[in-house]
């Protein structure tokens, strides 16, 4: 799962150039939008009434907009699962919901180290040899 975050303009459109590149999406492309759960769920469909935009734009249908809270300007956070070639957008209101919950969980038990968000927390990739600096010889 990859993450951007943007900003909807007054259309409506959102750039998010990594997550199509993530994806092989390319202007043109035509898109099915829906909403699903209080998110915007955007998929790749032949008969789609959206299209990704000539400046690798998502568009986000003005009642989509008003049915997930999503006003112009306001942060959203968009998530692409490669696997399932789908792109959900989550509105503000929902990130803040739910890291204020799990601020608040974690915030009760302030002894415990063993927090459960970062206990099996995989570790960085490394870059491969070829890429990683070397220190300067003089």
């Amino acid at each position: 799962m990859l993450f951007d975050v943007a900003r909807p303009d007054a259309a409506g459109r959102v750039t998010a150039r990594a997550l199509l590149r993530a994806l092989d999406w390319i202007p043109g492309l035509t898109l099915h939008v829906d909403v699903v759960t209080g998110a915007i769920l955007i998929t790749p469909a032949v008969d789609g009434a959206h299209v990704v935009g000539a400046r690798k734009e998502l568009p986000l249908p003005a009642a989509a907009r008003h049915l997930c809270g999503i006003a112009t300007g306001e942060p959203v956070l968009l998530a692409a699962l490669p696997r399932q070639n789908r792109i959900v957008v989550h509105p503000s209101n929902t990130i803040t919901a739910v890291l204020a919950d799990l601020h608040a969980a974690s915030s009760q038990s302030p002894h415990d180290h063993r927090s459960r968000s970062c206990r099996h927390r995989p570790s960085a990739p490394r870059a491969p040899r070829s890429h990683r600096r070397r220190p300067h010889r003089q």
